[in-house]
């Protein structure tokens, strides 16, 4: 098998407990406070468990991750501290004309004027890092 390595950003919380909901429902009761009803199928399907985290994709897709599993996979997304805005309207190794810095490590670091977003992930994946120039 090949490997992969995901790129999606999730909504998703931890689960703190479970109560009967509506028919056969049960309520999902997250650590936001907020909750979400599942059916008997769903829960059937995923079998969720306190602590581990109801996740739900961009398209609304909700599934279930246990916790350790979603820890290892998933960081919190800091918006000040990416470049969404910047990069996800032109996707596709389409030039980014953002000037930013990018540093291999404390020695030294290169100034790029344009760059795609596969270069970005690739880039950052092997372990530099960019920052946004002011």
């Amino acid at each position: 098998m090949k490997t992969y390595q995901c790129y999606k950003k999730v909504r998703a919380d931890e689960i703190v407990r479970f109560e009967d909901a509506k028919g056969l429902d049960k309520r999902v009761h997250l650590k936001d406070g907020n909750f979400w009803d599942a059916s008997p199928s769903w829960m059937a399907k995923n079998k969720p468990e306190i602590g581990g985290y109801l996740v739900e994709y961009s398209d609304g897709y909700t599934s279930y991750s246990p916790k350790k599993a979603f820890e290892e996979g998933y960081e919190l997304f800091d918006r000040k501290n990416t470049f969404e805005g910047i990069l996800e309207p032109k996707l596709y190794g389409e030039p980014v004309d953002v000037p930013m810095l990018a540093s291999r490590d404390v020695k030294g670091s290169v100034t790029v004027s344009v760059m795609s977003y596969g270069d970005i992930i690739k880039f950052s994946v092997d372990g530099n890092h960019l920052k946004r120039l002011e």
